[in-house]
């Protein structure tokens, strides 16, 4: 069962990426399932950032900035 719903986070995740958004608070309790426990939800948007192609390629300056979201959850590079 929690393969069908990494499945579902997933999917979401590599839709915002599609769409040139990055989540960059993705956690346990940025995902919600639907009342009828069928289907998962990732929420909380407040961190979400549009990358340019240009942001992508120059990433020692991405990572100078400030990075939000929750350090525990956090890539450690």
């Amino acid at each position: 069962m929690a393969h069908y719903f990494f499945k579902q986070i997933i999917s979401a995740i590599a839709h915002m990426h599609t769409k040139g958004y990055c989540h960059r608070d993705l956690k346990p309790w940025n995902v919600m399932l639907t009342e009828d426990l069928a289907n998962a939800k990732v929420i909380d948007f407040s961190y979400s950032t549009p990358l340019t192609k240009s942001e992508f390629a120059d990433c020692p300056d991405i990572l100078k900035k400030f990075l939000p979201g929750t350090r525990q959850f956090m890539a450690p590079e």
